[in-house]
């Protein structure tokens, strides 16, 4: 009896020694910091600065930047609700609603669909314009959306791996960086 239970917890010692190795050790690919800027036009530039901080190469990697939007504050106070005081243009609800939204339906239901690898400790830089502004009106926020997959070849049967990432940036605000939405943001 005591032989079978040791050998049932050296395999369970042995899976977990195992998943902390993978996790120390597999692709973790993240956005690191991201920017806006706008002109007198009013055409906003987005730049997302990413990088892979595992140690294994990040395979069959691709990125989707298709979600940059805009939103309009209901107050002119610093602090805000997110869900509450913050509404997405083009009727698409509160931004907090769409930002979950777009996780979920975007993001989290994304297969491998590109054939590029992403290196550990290297930057990455991803440049996005198009999106226009009144960048005198200082309760309009600005949002972008992204989200990395990838596989990691140290984890177990060719997992994919998802980091789901929501920044916002509020029209006249001191400098150019962008804060961390309260929802959206999640990696598997």
């Amino acid at each position: 009896m005591f032989s079978m239970l040791s050998a049932i917890a050296t395999v369970l010692l042995a899976g977990l020694g195992y998943s902390t190795l993978e996790a120390s050790t597999r692709a973790w690919v993240g956005p690191s910091k991201a920017t806006v800027s706008i002109d007198d036009a009013g055409i906003v530039t987005i730049d997302v600065t990413y990088k892979n901080a595992g140690k294994e190469p990040a395979v069959e990697f691709g990125d989707d930047w298709s979600d940059d939007w805009s939103a309009t504050v209901a107050t002119s106070s610093e602090q805000f609700d997110f869900s509450s005081d913050c509404r997405s243009d083009g009727l698409k609800g509160s931004c907090g609603e769409w930002a979950v939204s777009w996780q979920r339906e975007k993001c989290e239901q994304k297969a491998i669909f590109q054939e590029r690898v992403a290196f550990p400790d290297f930057e990455y830089k991803h440049t996005k314009t198009g999106l226009k502004i009144d960048k005198g009106d200082r309760n309009r926020l600005v949002l972008v959306q992204g989200c990395f997959v990838y596989k990691s070849n140290i984890t177990f049967y060719g997992s994919v791996h998802r980091t789901a990432f929501c920044y916002f940036y509020r029209v006249g605000q001191s400098g150019s960086e962008t804060r961390a939405c309260p929802v959206a943001n999640s990696a598997t």
